[in-house]
């Protein structure tokens, strides 16, 4: 046998002792882990080049600065203005 047809071994669980159980299901684990951990690490990695092309983008002579269209009360001058206005003129 090949080192391919080892990898790739049906493994019939009811067979295997209880540490060949115990293996099995550490290895299942440990391969689990890794694939979300890759995900994870791959996943930041596109957010992190994102970022950083946004960034970059920002740095140039071509992109304009933001520009505030209107502008509301906030809540803290709203409340003060019905206060104001239920207490009546001074």
């Amino acid at each position: 046998m090949d080192s391919s047809d080892e990898n790739n071994k049906l493994v019939e669980f009811e067979r295997l002792n209880p540490v060949g159980k115990l293996v099995f299901l550490t290895g299942s684990a440990f391969k689990a882990a890794e694939q979300v951990v890759g995900y994870t690490v791959s996943t930041l990695q596109s957010i992190w080049d994102e970022a950083e092309k946004a960034f970059s983008d920002g740095l140039s002579d071509s992109s304009q600065d933001a520009v505030i269209l209107e502008e509301f009360p906030s809540d803290s001058t709203r409340k003060e203005d019905r206060t104001k206005t239920s207490q009546g003129p001074d």
